[in-house]
């Protein structure tokens, strides 16, 4: 367990530093999984109808309801692995 929260940790660091930011689909989806990863099941009130960008965040992060934190966090990986070799 302890490896897997380094690796986490790790791959959380790179991806917040990354030059080149992904798209707007990969960073909710990296979000949705960090706050499972990290928190746990999603318990906030959904963000005003307005705020687009973090109703955006919030859906990802609570589409990943009931999914262990272990999961999410190895979900983490592989996709910060694809985000961070893409070749566009």
């Amino acid at each position: 367990m302890a490896d897997l929260e380094v690796v986490f940790a790790a791959h959380a660091e790179i991806i917040r530093n990354l030059e080149k930011k992904p798209t707007e689909e990969e960073f909710n989806e990296l979000y949705g999984l960090y706050k499972q990863g990290t928190l746990g099941n999603n318990y906030t009130a959904k963000p005003d109808v307005y705020d687009k960008q973090n109703i955006n965040r919030w859906e990802s992060w609570n589409k990943h309801r009931g999914m262990s934190k272990q999961d999410a966090m190895r979900n983490y990986i592989i996709l910060s692995k694809v985000v961070m070799g893409r070749k566009d």
